[in-house]
């Protein structure tokens, strides 16, 4: 069985900047979401977009706060939540998850997470995967048996458009990770997924949660955020906002 340790897919980190929490519920959380897309980018427009930043967005301006988040890189959201540096995070709720953290409050959206393999490639099992090329986008891990298996051909690629872009190429055969992060790049890349894309082999689902450090999950700032997580959830808000993002021509974005 996999032990999952998703992290990107979809993280969003309330970080503290090297201050003292007392001070960060004086001057109000600061988001931060994953630098790429689909979570946290710059659009074409120059403008900062991705929907786990749009959520984040909400659920600052719900609980009060007026700070606005940031995308920063991959590398920099774990250091910041291991190390005492950041509150909370919007995350899968996988098992490493739990075991490290506290999830508070479902956003009320869930990722699937598996393999897409390249159109006319077929995937039953994990089985199926020796002999594949498989692009793993950076900060991508999912467990054993994959992340430790050595019989398999993997390529790091720095994000999933990049994973997709060879993908298109013919240059491998198989991207693993988030599968709707997977088919937003296909956007960008063909412009037609169905084209270039074929079934994913799914491995599991996770409900993406704000999630905290253990010691702060009866914080005064962190039940803020938690009641206002739960109201954009259970108004739809949060689903709506997503719904649209995806929705969207991404060259528009």
């Amino acid at each position: 069985m996999f032990f999952f340790k998703l992290f990107l897919p979809t993280m969003v980190i309330f970080q503290l900047n090297f201050i003292s929490f007392v001070e960060a519920q004086e001057n109000g959380p600061i988001i931060q979401t994953i630098e790429q897309e689909p979570y946290g980018f710059v659009n074409s427009a120059g403008e900062q977009d991705g929907y786990l930043y749009k959520v984040a967005e909400l659920i600052l301006k719900q609980a009060g706060y007026v700070t606005k988040p940031q995308a920063v890189p991959v590398n920099r959201l774990i250091k910041n939540l291991k190390v005492g540096n950041s509150t909370c995070i919007l995350a899968a709720k996988s098992p490493f998850v739990k075991e490290h953290f506290e999830p508070i409050e479902d956003i009320g959206h869930t990722i699937e997470v598996g393999f897409m393999p390249r159109k006319g490639i077929e995937l039953n099992g994990y089985e199926d995967l020796k002999g594949l090329r498989i692009a793993i986008p950076a900060g991508m891990t999912i467990g054993n048996p994959f992340d430790e298996d050595q019989s398999l051909t993997k390529i790091n690629t720095p994000d999933y458009k990049r994973g997709v872009l060879l993908l298109s190429r013919g240059d491998i055969d198989v991207v693993v990770g988030a599968i709707e992060s997977i088919k937003y790049s296909a956007l960008f890349v063909s412009g037609k997924p169905s084209h270039l894309l074929g079934e994913p082999h799914i491995i599991n689902s996770f409900p993406m949660s704000l999630t905290c450090r253990k010691q702060l999950k009866d914080n005064p700032v962190v039940m803020r955020l938690k009641l206002a997580t739960k109201s954009l959830r259970e108004d739809g808000i949060t689903k709506m906002v997503i719904s649209e993002f995806f929705s969207t021509d991404p060259v528009s974005h």
